[in-house]
């Protein structure tokens, strides 16, 4: 599983030095920090999510994440 979670972080990375690239997140954006948050995020959902958390506070929980997007 930690490859998994290693993966994804990888993936996240990846896709906002392309969002700088492009120009949709600052080129200071602290990629590191940011992937590592939204993985976080995500885990925790799944996490969650197999505890069989209420949908309602799972969607608080992604709208209080995409509230923190840069």
């Amino acid at each position: 599983m930690s490859a998994e979670r290693g993966e994804s972080i990888r993936l996240f990375r990846e896709r906002m030095r392309r969002g700088i690239a492009d120009g949709d997140l600052a080129a200071d954006t602290d990629v590191e920090e940011l992937a590592t948050f939204y993985a976080t995020v995500l885990f925790g959902l799944s996490v969650q999510a197999k505890d069989r958390v209420p949908c309602e506070r799972l969607l608080a929980v992604v709208e209080r994440a995409l509230r923190a997007w840069p």
